[in-house]
């Protein structure tokens, strides 16, 4: 039980470490798609 406890606290740092890497890479790509589109 304590060993599940720790990998899901690991797992959920993990995801809180990723989902401003994440939301930044995806913005970035939404511009580039943007600035492409309005060429």
């Amino acid at each position: 039980m304590t060993a599940m406890a720790k990998a899901e606290r690991r797992a959920h740092l993990w995801v809180e470490a990723c989902l401003p890497l994440l939301a930044l890479l995806s913005l970035m790509i939404v511009g580039q798609i943007g600035a492409v589109i309005q060429w």
